[in-house]
């Protein structure tokens, strides 16, 4: 949340006389409500306060003629991860001002006049209240306010303003206003028709708007100007949803034809409609991952169950995904929450409808704000392993006044999960059980947690109990076969498998999902022909090698072995790489059981074929060791270093039970995730305008400004048992 909205935040006001400071604070304090303001006579100062202590707001001059200037500052806020959420504004002399588009396009909010009154100033941090206000306090946009007035002065300026705006566009899709801004500098710039056809793309993202968009156009063309009709486009040359590309899936040629011209209407270029779920699955796995997906609910070829998991198993997970049907059943509303649907619109198609509901999922993925959103968007990032991604989605879930104590329990217990703290994510998914939030996730959860540690009774309980509200899910129904395969029982894995292949047959999952249980039942015939299939062959190598590995941690050496040596025969003869890595696994295995001549035997079989080197030195050293602890019979001692995880991607060896202890983090959090100061990677909208607006000025002296920039190093403040150090030095500076 802004630090203007809830007034929490550290302000810093920066001037180098005391009065000026005195009147900043107090103004400050008065229109925002900031409780905590605190003034300094120059930006070294304040370098060294944020290298301490976060800070919500500076307000300062220029400060060209000092060591640490003002575009310093902006710049080391696109540099470091401690001052991600410090915003800074700047008071310029007229003489100053040179710096304006530079500094916006290094992430500026807002400029303000110097010198000033008391009152003047008043009304000039009022204004930048009111537009954060407008806005939702959302800050990008109230730096494209600024900015957008600042382009306005000067005529040259017209392509700068259109092209700002088409970047605005693509983080704000459907935003009218920012639609709008580009309507007068298109005008100007002798494009006449594409400033007409932008007034009629507006009427059609927003309606309620068509008085002040005929406004507006009369004040451009004249008194008898009126507005187009949007279906006088046939597509518009301004993307107003932010996306290169979109799919349609649908039997229904009409709906699909309607779709598809209100979507070129938008400015989407690139779309595609496909009649059936076979052709769009295949379409899909031959292509990127496109903008937006819109489908019927019932297809043919492939069912809408089963084409969702297939988008989501081949990783396309940022695509939203739209469902246009009236024939969704409740029964069908937990897999969709669980496949991350981002909008469910009933037929019968009406571009009313259509167009503010596409235009609010865009909305929602390019700046998540609604709670459900953020927590798909976490999940989705965490079933793949973005872990820095979910990390920032976590922390704006747990700011978010909407969500429940049950389901704040739910993102931890997921978040654990990521982070392999797997008997904390179950305390955590039983908390949020309790709650009664999300029930079939949480139960998912927890049944993928207790077969981490191996206990699959109790996996398979938590599976059953949320197949029940979710019938189709293929991968947990994979996992229920998984399961049972573990506890001996054969025919209900198999019967397990056969339910998820009759939801689709084709899927990778239930391929992988059926050689696991051949493996696990020991089908070594059926485990062969289906590794003969899978290509790369490296990502269930290292899934099952992760499993043996879990063996070992449950001290459940002999299941780890059994699992080695049956991988072995499965894996193709042509796969040398993936052999000698499971052979070394295997052997180490044995030698740690104590078995060191069949560990022996495992090397030997193995070595004359090995091809990467550092796989081949590991293997003869740990022969040397074994034939001298034979010869001589000694004891042989092991450590748990592994081979390269390079080699197949997740880690390859055994894990001794003093690797796999947990550590007790309530919050999941590891030290090495605190804050810190380490250099990270803004994303476009973290910071007002930057990477939204690349300025056109090239001035020598933008460039002295950003010359000798400072040094910046988190330090940690010094705690006292009394302010009096601190207070003595606020004191100094007004």
């Amino acid at each position: 949340m802004s630090s203007f909205k809830n007034k929490q935040g550290k302000v810093i006001v920066i001037d180098s006389s005391g009065p000026i400071r005195s009147i900043m604070n107090e103004v400050v304090r008065t229109v925002f409500g900031f409780t905590d303001v605190e003034a300094r006579p120059s930006m070294q100062e304040a370098l060294s306060f944020l290298e301490v202590d976060p800070v919500s707001w500076i307000l300062t001059p220029l400060g060209a003629d000092q060591p640490v200037n003002a575009m310093h500052l902006l710049k080391l806020c696109t540099q470091y991860a401690q001052l991600r959420n410090t915003r800074i504004s700047f008071v310029l002399e007229e003489t100053e001002q040179y710096c304006l588009q530079p500094a916006f396009e290094f992430g500026l909010l807002s400029w303000h006049r110097k010198p000033f009154t008391r009152d003047s100033l008043k009304d000039d941090l009022t204004k930048l209240l009111n537009a954060l206000t407008e806005h939702d306090y959302n800050e990008t946009l109230v730096a494209a306010d600024y900015l957008r007035q600042e382009l306005k002065k000067s005529a040259s300026n017209h392509e700068a303003e259109i092209e700002f705006a088409r970047n605005l566009l693509q983080f704000f899709p459907g935003n009218t206003k920012v639609l709008l801004s580009m309507v007068e500098p298109l005008f100007h710039s002798g494009q006449q028709e594409a400033a007409q056809r932008t007034l009629a793309s507006a009427k059609l993202l927003n309606p309620k708007m068509t008085d002040k968009i005929q406004e507006i156009g009369v004040g451009l063309f004249g008194p008898s100007f009126k507005v187009p009709d949007a279906s006088t486009i046939e597509s518009s040359d301004i993307n107003m949803l932010g996306i290169d590309s979109a799919i349609i899936v649908d039997r229904d040629e009409t709906v699909a034809i309607a779709v598809v011209q209100t979507l070129n209407k938008l400015g989407v270029k690139n779309v595609q409609h496909i009649t059936n779920g076979a052709e769009a699955a295949k379409v899909l796995a031959e292509s990127q991952e496109p903008g937006l997906i819109i489908m019927e609910w019932k297809i043919s070829g492939l069912s809408a169950s089963a084409l969702l998991q297939r988008i989501r198993s081949q990783g396309f997970i940022n695509v939203p995904i739209v469902i246009l049907s009236s024939l969704l059943q409740s029964s069908d509303t937990p897999l969709v929450r669980e496949m991350g649907v981002a909008s469910v619109i009933t037929k019968p198609f009406s571009k009313d409808t259509f167009v503010p509901s596409v235009i609010a999922v865009m909305q929602q993925e390019r700046l998540p704000t609604e709670a459900a959103v953020l927590e798909r968007k976490f999940r989705a990032f965490v079933e793949h392993g973005k872990l820095e991604e979910a990390k920032e989605l976590r922390e704006k879930i747990f700011s978010h006044k909407q969500v429940s104590q049950g389901k704040r329990k739910l993102i931890d217990a997921e978040w654990a999960y990521a982070n392999a703290k797997y008997q904390q994510a179950i305390d955590f998914a039983r908390d949020a059980l309790k709650s009664g939030n999300e029930t079939c996730i949480v139960l998912n959860l927890l049944g993928k947690a207790f077969m981490r540690l191996s206990n699959f009774e109790n996996a398979l309980k938590c599976f059953e109990r949320a197949k029940l509200l979710s019938p189709d899910n293929i991968e947990r129904l994979v996992n229920i076969a998984e399961s049972h395969a573990e506890l001996g029982n054969d025919e209900a894995a198999l019967e397990a498998i056969n339910s998820a292949a009759n939801v689709d047959a084709a899927s990778t999952t239930v391929r992988d999902g059926s050689l696991k249980v051949s493996l696990a039942i020991g089908d070594m015939e059926a485990a062969k022909s289906i590794m003969a299939t899978i290509q790369p062959i490296d990502g269930m190598i290292a899934y099952m090698n992760n499993k043996a590995v879990a063996y070992a941690r449950c001290n459940m050496v002999d299941n780890a072995l059994h699992l080695y040596q049956s991988l072995l025969i499965s894996i193709p003869e042509h796969e040398i790489n993936a052999k000698s890595l499971v052979s070394y696994n295997l052997a180490l295995g044995l030698a740690r059981k104590g078995q060191l001549k069949e560990s022996h035997e495992t090397c030997a079989a193995i070595i004359d074929k090995i091809i990467e080197p550092r796989v081949s030195k590991k293997t003869r050293a740990l022969m040397q060791r074994l034939e001298s602890a034979i010869k001589y019979g000694i004891a042989l001692k092991l450590n748990t270093a592994s081979i390269d995880s390079s080699q197949t991607g997740p880690q390859l060896s055994l894990v001794s039970d003093s690797e796999s202890s947990e550590t007790d983090n309530t919050d999941g959090d590891s030290e090495a995730e605190s804050d810190h100061a380490a250099t990270f990677e803004v994303k476009r909208g973290d910071l007002c305008c930057f990477l939204i607006f690349k300025s056109f000025v090239d001035e020598r002296r933008v460039t002295e400004l950003f010359a000798k920039p400072p040094r910046f190093k988190k330090r940690s403040a010094i705690k006292r048992e009394e302010t009096m150090g601190d207070a003595k030095l606020n004191k100094n500076s007004r």
